[in-house]
């Protein structure tokens, strides 16, 4: 199990800015393909609404499809 250590208090505020990285990579045609959200900034909040998040689509992908996901929280 993972263990995180901040050197600084980490700010647990009901509005939060994120920036999240999202790649997917499938297997098709005897090689690699991968597919990039780019790098997305957004607002979260849970007293009022924020921005709205939009989704990330990809069609026409086969298994085996591998997914990553990446988190910053800027303080």
């Amino acid at each position: 199990m993972p263990v995180f250590h901040f050197e600084r208090p980490y700010s647990v505020r009901s509005d939060r800015s994120v920036c999240y990285h999202i790649t997917v990579q499938s297997y098709a045609n005897g090689e690699w393909q991968e597919h990039s959200s780019g790098s997305v900034n957004q607002e979260f909040g849970l007293c009022k609404r924020r921005g709205r998040s939009k989704p990330f689509q990809i069609e026409g992908l086969s298994p085996p499809i591998l997914m990553t996901f990446a988190l910053a929280f800027p303080f």
